[in-house]
This record gives C-alpha cells, sequence and structure tokens, in this order.
C-alpha cells in the first residue's frame, strides 16, 4: 500500500503478500457508511508477479453475507492494522540497526534452501520505509556482510546465516555500522 506526494515521490506504508484480499476498503466504507465519496491517497501496487481478482460492489456486498468470506475480511483488517501498528512503532522505538534486520527477517522468502530479499528490494526503496538514507542500508548490508550474515547477488540481497540475525533481533543487539 504506498501513496504519492504532490511532487510524485512515492511512500510505502506496508507489503502484502499472498494469497490476499486487498484494497476492499472503498467497497466496505460504502457498506458501512452508505456513500458513494470515499478519499483516498493510496494505492496498491504490484512489485512481483500475481493475479488480481476484480470484484464488483455487487458481488461484494453478497460475499459479505458469507461468515467464511466475512472471517477472511475480519482476519485481513487485523493483520493489516498489527502490521501497520508494528511498523509504526519499528519506526519510533527501534535503533536504525535493528529496524533493519527486523525488516530483512520480515520480507525474505525462503528459496531454493536460503533466505532472499525479492529482487525489487533496492537500497532506495528499503531506506523509504524504514526512514532512513540509503547509504545507511548500505553501510548496514556491508556490516553485516562482513560479519558473514549477509550476502549480494548482484543487487539482490541473501540472507547467508538467518539463526545469527534473528538473534541479533531477539536479543536486541544493536550494533556499530
Amino acid at each position: 500500500m504506498l501513496s504519492s506526494s504532490f511532487s510524485g515521490r512515492e511512500k510505502v506504508y506496508a507489503y502484502h503478500s499472498g494469497p490476499k484480499v486487498i484494497n476492499f476498503a472503498p467497497l466496505l466504507h460504502h457498506q458501512l457508511v452508505k456513500t458513494d465519496v470515499f478519499w483516498s491517497s493510496f494505492s496498491i501496487q504490484a512489485r512481483t508477479v500475481c493475479e488480481v481478482y476484480r470484484v464488483s460492489h455487487q458481488v461484494f456486498k453478497n460475499l459479505l453475507t458469507d461468515n467464511d468470506f466475512l472471517k477472511i475480511v475480519t482476519q485481513t483488517l487485523t493483520e493489516n492494522n498489527i502490521n501497520l501498528i508494528q511498523h509504526f512503532k519499528s519506526l519510533m522505538d527501534e535503533p536504525v540497526a535493528l529496524r533493519y534486520c527486523r525488516f530483512l527477517l520480515e520480507h525474505s522468502k525462503l528459496i531454493n534452501g536460503r533466505y532472499e530479499l525479492p529482487k525489487f528490494f533496492k537500497y532506495q526503496e528499503i531506506a523509504d520505509y524504514l526512514a532512513i538514507h540509503p547509504v545507511t542500508v548500505a553501510k548496514l548490508t556491508k556490516t553485516l556482510a562482513i560479519q558473514n550474515i549477509l550476502s549480494k547477488s548482484g543487487q539482490q540481497i541473501i540472507i547467508r546465516d538467518h539463526q545469527a540475525l534473528t538473534r541479533l533481533l531477539a536479543d536486541q543487539d544493536d550494533f556499530d555500522y
């Protein structure tokens, strides 16, 4: 989920991994508030290949009468709320190094026996999400690479020692970079 400033700069607030029901806020708002007016400066942008199904307002309204679908919507709303609160808390309370470690653990995927950050996560995008400078991301990556916790394959970040990274975060072990 992202927004764009008047100058065109994008700010990412949340990343969603699928499968998931997303972007139903305008329809749910219409259903609850009974108005077609929904002002939002947020949008959803796919960063990876995905399947998207568009559901009309009437179909969505009918689905809301199904308890299983309502459970999915409630779970999604709860998960999104928790993720946003945790991200905000991390930005406010955690040292930069630990924020970066948390980001790596939350967004890496186990592929062919190793944890990889998806290729679309470039330093600038990570920096924007964590409210830090891209040079700081580079320094953190280099420090963790020297410790054999991270490596790079081209521009992609690879987690070489998932347990060590997990320990750093669990121990709240801030480090110099």
